[in-house]
């Protein structure tokens, strides 16, 4: 803990903006996504402003083999049709934006759910193939944000975002957590994921 005073001090007041997935994710042992949680925590009680940004894609595609859609990508990105975008908005703006909420609450620190569409702008994707609802994040309105963390709160955003008609569109979770990091002016980025690069 003594280790750890300088780094307190330097950025107690500072906002950092965490990226949590790959396998600190999806790992069975409930502890793995507890030990993150608790790191999450305590940067918050030492006074750094935390944002958590996730994505969610082996959830997305469990759920869309459960509903018989098989996924489908393109050079990386998921192929998002009007049926996979219902479950885009299902998976990551409900059950798992909920359930990385719920890690941080249960280490007795009160975090604010915040949908990715409700904070990210975007245009859709200009690709040829037509990707279908992925967007490209045009803005990112921060008071919502700001206000969270001011009330001392872990905001917890997902990677999808809206188009100037309120339309879901998934967005690739890195890219949503550099913007968040630019628009906030936080000091560090921090990705937690397994895929190497």
């Amino acid at each position: 803990m003594v280790e750890a005073l300088p780094y307190v001090r330097r950025f107690r007041g500072s906002t950092f903006v965490v990226k949590y997935g790959g396998s600190f994710m999806d790992a069975p042992d409930p502890e793995t996504r507890s030990r993150v949680a608790r790191d999450i925590v305590f940067l918050n009680s030492v006074g750094i402003r935390v944002v958590v940004v996730h994505g969610g894609g082996k959830a997305i595609t469990r759920t869309m083999k459960e509903r018989g859609i098989e996924s489908a990508f393109i050079d990386g990105l998921r192929v998002t049709d009007s049926r996979a975008i219902e479950i885009v908005d299902e998976v990551l703006n409900v059950n798992v934006n909920g359930e990385v909420a719920a890690f941080v609450e249960e280490n007795d620190c009160e975090a604010e759910r915040l949908p990715g569409k409700e904070v990210l702008q975007c245009v859709k994707l200009d690709s040829d193939p037509d990707l279908g609802f992925v967007g490209e994040i045009t803005g990112v309105l921060v008071d919502s944000i700001d206000e969270a963390l001011d009330n001392g709160k872990v905001p917890i955003i997902s990677s999808t975002a809206a188009d100037s008609s309120g339309v879901c569109h998934n967005v690739i979770a890195d890219i949503a957590a550099a913007k968040i990091a630019i628009g906030l002016q936080a000091r560090r980025l921090v990705y937690l994921s397994d895929v190497p690069g």
